[in-house]
């Protein structure tokens, strides 16, 4: 067999066994000359995937830097200011009355207000922690004990989540898609209806989707007091919603398995900044739980979840392909009486169509570190929907967003 290496993209004979091809500037493993049939479908597969890539063009924005920085920003804004008026339009009458835990957090915020420490734990709203409680203490204060304080105090986050969730996956993917994915989610039923609806759910996904974005961010630009700053805005949240401590544990997980993956990262300090900082900030809460049993008996009380079940890796695979299945049929749990949404498939059937294309594109496009952490990060959003079935509504609310990424791909793909 010769000692010539061939490119395994363009077919340039290289006489090195590594380095990049003087013919394309491909970096990745050489073929052996020998072996002519493996080269040459191997070639044919990547030259397919390269004319499928629309990722690497942004043909709707204009040339100069500037111009394309002024154009975003200003799109942008018009979908947070849409996403405003969609979420607080008539907030203090629709929903049109008060649902119970609505009810239970203003009593406990007003026993803040009243100058008393409720602890970390309250048993308003099913249990939860007080944090949540005290993020609504600020809007009571300054516009009254009213319905319309509390449900603003849960739109805000819901505002806030467009532009978050936009430079997320901007960080990821070109303009298109990321403008397509956040176009989605400002309009989506269920997040214009739950951030209309005052209850903890709604600050913990945007905390969620903050740590990972400032996160991203740090990785991306080596900022480590930017991963300290993502570390310490993840662990704030276990003391905002009892379901946010799968969020913690499942991006602490996730962090570790990207760090053992790409070396690059775990050379950096950011993932480890990351992870102390939010073991640092939630660790308050995080003692409570493992102290006392209130976590624990609210899962078993009230969702009937117990510690075999959270451990049984067979419930949890027939559990995700039920929630993968949620883009065609309706979630059997409940929740949508509460929250006022029409019971119905996650996606209606053409946009669905879009959506199964973007999971071809995904998973043809894998080895990409940007397609890896999409992955990863559906996967994360998933997990309080397939450790406590129920309340899907809620608990797959953050999973919701990359499925609207991934709807976004197959969009931007074919058209």
């Amino acid at each position: 067999m010769s000692a010539d290496r061939v490119c395994a993209r363009c077919r340039t004979v290289r006489h090195t066994l590594a380095g990049v091809c003087p013919g394309c500037g491909y970096d990745g493993i050489a073929v052996a000359e020998g072996i002519e049939s493996v080269a040459s479908a191997k070639a044919a597969l990547l030259k397919a995937r390269e004319e499928l890539d629309v990722f690497g063009r942004e043909p709707w924005l204009p040339s100069s830097r500037k111009a394309r920085l002024a154009v975003e920003i200003a799109l942008i804004a018009i979908l947070t200011l849409a996403g405003l008026l969609v979420r607080v339009w008539d907030i203090g009458t629709l929903p049109p009355a008060p649902a119970g835990d609505e009810s239970a957090v203003a009593l406990e915020t007003i026993r803040i207000l009243n100058g008393e420490w409720i602890g970390l734990w309250s048993g308003a709203a099913l249990g939860n922690p007080t944090g949540h409680m005290y993020w609504i203490a600020p809007f009571f204060h300054l516009g009254g004990p009213t319905l319309t304080a509390l449900r603003l105090a849960s739109a805000l986050p819901g505002v806030m989540l467009i532009p978050t969730c936009y430079l997320m996956v901007r960080m990821l993917f070109p303009f298109n898609v990321a403008f397509v994915a956040v176009g989605l989610l400002t309009f989506f039923s269920w997040f214009v209806i739950i951030y209309r609806v005052g209850i903890p759910v709604t600050l913990s996904v945007f905390v969620a989707a903050l740590s990972l974005c400032l996160l991203i961010y740090a990785a991306r630009c080596s900022r480590p007091w930017v991963a300290i700053i993502a570390g310490l805005v993840l662990g704030a949240g276990v003391y905002v919603f009892k379901g946010y401590v799968i969020y913690f544990f499942a991006i602490w997980a996730g962090t570790l398995f990207v760090s053992l993956v790409h070396p690059q990262l775990r050379r950096q300090w950011t993932a480890y900044l990351f992870l102390s900082a939010s073991m640092i900030a939630g660790a308050v809460m995080l003692e409570f739980y493992l102290t006392t049993d209130y976590l624990t008996n609210n899962l078993q009380s009230q969702y009937q979840v117990s510690g075999a079940d959270l451990l049984s890796l067979p419930r949890h695979l027939d559990r995700m392909f039920d929630v993968l299945m949620y883009v065609h049929i309706p979630p059997e749990g409940g929740g949508f009486g509460f929250d006022g949404i029409v019971p119905g498939p996650l996606l209606h059937p053409v946009v669905a169509i879009f959506f199964w294309i973007g999971v071809l594109i995904t998973l043809l496009f894998v080895n990409r570190v940007s397609f890896q952490l999409l992955l990863l990060g559906w996967l994360i959003g998933m997990a309080p929907a397939i450790l406590v079935p129920g309340g899907e509504t809620r608990r797959y609310l953050f999973g919701v967003f990359f499925v609207l990424v991934i709807t976004a791909i197959g969009y931007t793909g074919i058209l």
